[in-house]
């Protein structure tokens, strides 16, 4: 893509995303009102859906890492270390989907012997996911070790600034808000300093199940690498951004976020993406087709 392409991309998602914000700083709390008032206590089985499966992008790429370099690694520490990142995330999203299924469907939390076989079940299930990925070309795992690293920083990186940003501002979700909505602040009110540690209805800003959906979005790289199918790439991006936007719409709908929460959520992981991007093509640290 020449500059003079990305300049009008970049100026066209700016001028959005700043019209959005300001339209959300006005309107989030009579967006949420329409939208989440009738799902606060019978959310749908969509909602519910969203809920407990929306995070699971954001472990796709240290996964796709763990498999790459622990086969393309010619030290076997390093590979040791990157299959034990491989197993950890398997495990921990593992939790998460289990966590959420248990929290959305059942009103109840895991307990210590169905943590240790998921602990197992989590290594028997990397265990089919190294084993397939010996069956695969190590040439195109080396084309696929620049886009995993990239993927693995984007979810660190997103990830790690919006748990910080939420601890910051501590704002209160709309699920938590009494009938006269007396806690509700816009999203440039820091409601007191590391409030979020008072609880999770006070994590609103940004959301965590938009970024981690957004994180999808890196994914579009792997066909960049691996393909010479043109329609390839545009198709996995509009599905990314499908599936962001699902996200996004459910965790207004449920109550859990605002809209300039999901709108901030999307964009803390774009950024992410965007500077790694340009940071790895100027060190020529990426090669994909149509740079």
């Amino acid at each position: 893509m020449s500059k003079k392409l990305w300049i009008i991309f970049a100026a066209i998602g700016g001028t959005l995303f700043l019209s959005l914000a300001v339209t959300f700083f006005f309107f989030d709390l009579n967006i949420s009102i329409a939208l989440a008032t009738d799902n606060l206590q019978n959310p749908n089985l969509f909602l519910k859906t969203c809920a407990a499966i929306g995070e699971f992008p954001i472990y796709i790429g240290p996964l796709l890492f763990g498999l790459v370099y622990g086969r393309t690694n010619k030290t076997k520490l390093w590979q040791l270390i990157a299959n034990f990142v491989g197993f950890l995330v398997v495990y921990i999203a593992s939790i998460r989907l289990i966590e959420g299924i248990f929290e959305e469907f059942f009103s109840s939390e895991l307990g210590l012997t169905q943590q240790v076989l998921l602990a197992i079940s989590s290594l028997l299930v990397y265990v089919l996911f190294f084993l397939l990925f010996q069956k695969f070309d190590v040439n195109n795992l080396e084309k696929l070790r620049d886009v995993s690293l990239i993927m693995l920083i984007v979810s660190v990186a997103s990830f790690a600034g919006v748990q910080v940003v939420k601890h910051v501002m501590g704002r209160a979700r709309f699920r938590a808000l009494d009938e006269n909505y007396s806690e509700f602040t816009n999203f440039l009110t820091i409601r007191e300093f590391l409030g979020g540690l008072n609880g999770d209805n006070y994590k609103s800003f940004p959301s965590g199940h938009t970024a981690s959906a957004a994180c999808l979005l890196t994914t579009t790289l792997i066909p960049l690498k691996l393909s010479n199918k043109k329609w390839l790439a545009p198709l996995t991006l509009a599905i990314a951004f499908a599936y962001t936007f699902m996200i996004a719409l459910s965790r207004v709908c449920i109550g859990a976020h605002y809209a300039s929460d999901v709108l901030f959520g999307f964009g803390c992981t774009t950024i992410c993406y965007i500077v790694c991007y340009i940071v790895f093509i100027k060190k020529g640290w990426l090669n994909v087709r149509g740079n």
